[in-house]
């Protein structure tokens, strides 16, 4: 299927009290492309107080998914989610070019994917309701994976809570697969945090420590409250390599780099400001 959006064509959601909808819904679907896709929520005619899963687009048990150039704005939950549904995590999806903005709950979630691309994108001024991110890697349960998971030239700005968060926490319980993230060439401006690491939030949950690797290589945070932090937490088996940081137009040298990586290994909490 390949849908296009017209120059001046626009999927707006009525008012509704709804806790759970999607205005572009891709459940159980292949070979899907979707172009210049121009959708508005309506975070603030929302009819109740409750809910916080009103998502711009919403994509779970699917492949082969291609968006170019999609808007996606203020929606009561998260401008763009990727998950997975009866054991099947979503694949193969790449979002060029995207402006999400002013979204309550995240710009982006990715709970469960494999073979993910956001490339080019821009996710500003989320708020509302937490967690309030830019980009949240947060997986629901040891089953949900996250893996090839690549974000690249993107933006987030003016992010309630942060730019970018890795929440790993729920991949416990079982031996989960390796975590593989790759963010290349990332910038963020004003958002509370830059880039904020959890690897259980003091759960203590672990069965054994997570695996893989988290790859930052060209990040740039500017204006943060807290640039850039590792919060403290169980000892993990992840590794994490970080090159070309800079916080406030300052290069963040290679020995501060290596002992942030070290305390995320750890579990002792390490700030760059």
């Amino acid at each position: 299927t390949k849908v296009l959006f017209r120059k001046n064509s626009k999927v707006i959601v009525k008012p509704n009290d709804k806790e759970f909808y999607a205005a572009l819904n891709l459940e159980n679907v292949k070979n899907v492309k979707v172009y210049f896709a121009n959708l508005e929520g309506a975070r603030f005619q929302h009819q109740s107080t409750k809910g916080e899963r009103g998502m711009g687009i919403y994509i779970v048990h699917s492949e082969d998914l291609y968006f170019y150039k999609p808007t996606i704005k203020k929606f009561w939950g998260d401008g763009l989610y990727i998950g997975k549904l009866e054991g099947k995590t979503s694949k193969n999806i790449e979002i060029d070019g995207a402006f999400i903005d002013e979204n309550r709950r995240n710009g982006i979630s990715i709970i469960a994917g494999e073979n993910v691309k956001i490339n080019n994108s821009v996710i500003a001024n989320t708020y509302g309701t937490i967690p309030e991110y830019g980009i949240d890697l947060e997986p629901n349960k040891p089953q949900d994976e996250l893996t090839n998971i690549n974000i690249e030239n993107t933006v987030t700005y003016n992010n309630s809570k942060g730019g970018v968060l890795f929440a790993l926490d729920n991949l416990q319980g079982l031996p989960s697969k390796p975590v593989t993230v790759k963010i290349k060439n990332h910038i963020d401006y004003y958002s509370e945090k830059g880039v904020e690491f959890y690897a259980d939030r003091g759960y203590q949950k672990f069965v054994q420590p997570l695996k893989g690797k988290i790859t930052v290589d060209g990040l740039s945070l500017l204006h943060n409250k807290t640039p850039l932090i590792n919060n403290q937490s169980q000892r993990t088996g992840i590794e994490l390599i970080l090159s070309n940081i800079s916080a406030n137009n300052i290069k963040v040298n290679s020995n501060k780099l290596n002992n942030f990586a070290e305390k995320l290994k750890t579990g002792k909490e390490e700030i760059i400001r």
